[in-house]
Parts: structure tokens; C-alpha cells; sequence
């Protein structure tokens, strides 16, 4: 039995934190950015810095497919510039089956939460709630690199 509906394209876009649905104060987060034209980007945060994977992308079914454009990361403790990191690991989900439903969060707030599958290769968690319409400038730029 299914118990969410199905994923619309447009639902995906914006960013989504694992973090958001904790409360502040985490020390480190993994974001996930979409936008409309197909492109997004896996970012990771914490005080030692930031890395971060662009990628296209492309919903059917309910089934995410991420094909890696590039890998990137910040010198050490800082946030930004982000520099090509040819050391990078890709994020690649082929046919990912994936949720989004309205939930109760540990932060004491109700949220959209994106569900991907358990156990990601990419040391992705398998949660991140809904935080805002668009990705920051710096993570937009690095996407606007494989227009």
C-alpha cells in the first residue's frame, strides 16, 4: 500500500537540509539543491570547510537519476571559493526511488521531508526537510558553470 503520492518535478526544487529537521546548532550539514533547469548540487558543511558535487538531474516516477558534473571543495575552514576537487566523489543515483510527504520533525515544527533511499553510497542520509525556494549564490554559481 502506497502511503504518499507522487513526486512532481517542481516539488523537488529548492534546497532541503538534513539539519533543518534537528533544530540549530549542528556542527556540521548536508544540503541538497534543485532548480528547474535540471541542474543541482550535493553540499556538505562543516568547520573544516565545505565539498560540494553538481550534478543534472531528472524525476520520473518517483525515481531521482543524478548524473555528477563536477566535485568541488573549499580550503580548509573556510566556506567559500570552492575549487574543482578532481578527488571528488560523484553523487550518481540511478532511478532512486524517493517521497516528499508533510511530517512532525524533532525541531518541533512540521516540514516537507524528502526521503531517498537508506544506506546511499554518497554517506548521504536518507532525510532532509524542505528550507528554502533557492539554492545560495555561491552554490549557484557553481551550477551556473555547466549551463
Amino acid at each position: 500500500m502506497r502511503l504518499t503520492r507522487p513526486v512532481k518535478p517542481d516539488e523537488l526544487l529548492g534546497t532541503w537540509s538534513v539539519d533543518a529537521q534537528y533544530g540549530p546548532g549542528a556542527m556540521d550539514d548536508q544540503l541538497l539543491h534543485f532548480r528547474a533547469d535540471g541542474l543541482g548540487c550535493l553540499e556538505h558543511a562543516n568547520l573544516a570547510g565545505a565539498s560540494a558535487v553538481t550534478f543534472r538531474w531528472r524525476l520520473e516516477a518517483d525515481r531521482l537519476t543524478t548524473s555528477t558534473l563536477g566535485t568541488y571543495r573549499t580550503p580548509d575552514g573556510a566556506f567559500e571559493p570552492f575549487d574543482v576537487d578532481p578527488g571528488g566523489t560523484p553523487f550518481d543515483l540511478v532511478q532512486a526511488a524517493i517521497s516528499i510527504a508533510t511530517e512532525d520533525t524533532l525541531a518541533g515544527v512540521r516540514m516537507r521531508i524528502l526521503r531517498l533511499p537508506t544506506g546511499s553510497e554518497h554517506g548521504l542520509l536518507d532525510s532532509l526537510g524542505y528550507v528554502r525556494e533557492a539554492p545560495p549564490p555561491d552554490i549557484d554559481d557553481l551550477m551556473d558553470l555547466h549551463r
